[in-house]
């Protein structure tokens, strides 16, 4: 019996502070999450423009590619046959 109220006096006085939300206590809480808060948005905000780069990167080429794919294809502007009768034959 003394052993279990052992355990409940431990509770009473681990968990004493963070109940009594103490002026300091409450501080120290909005200082620890402003720099959790901070930490995520210089970890964060760095991988989202990376990724945006990446994106307009990959868009850009993507577009160059199909334009000259289109330019190259039958009456294009790379075609080489300008000016010139093509019969195709199915």
């Amino acid at each position: 019996m003394e052993s279990q109220e052992h355990v409940v006096r431990i509770r009473r006085i681990i968990a004493a502070p963070a109940a009594s939300g103490t002026f300091a206590g409450r501080v120290v809480s909005a200082v620890l999450a402003i720099a959790i808060i901070v930490l995520a948005l210089v970890l964060i905000v760095p991988l989202i423009v990376i990724g945006l780069i990446a994106a307009v990167a990959l868009f850009v080429i993507g577009t160059a590619k199909a334009m000259f794919a289109r330019a190259k294809a039958d009456n294009g502007m790379l075609d080489g046959r300008r000016n010139v009768r093509v019969i195709r034959r199915d």
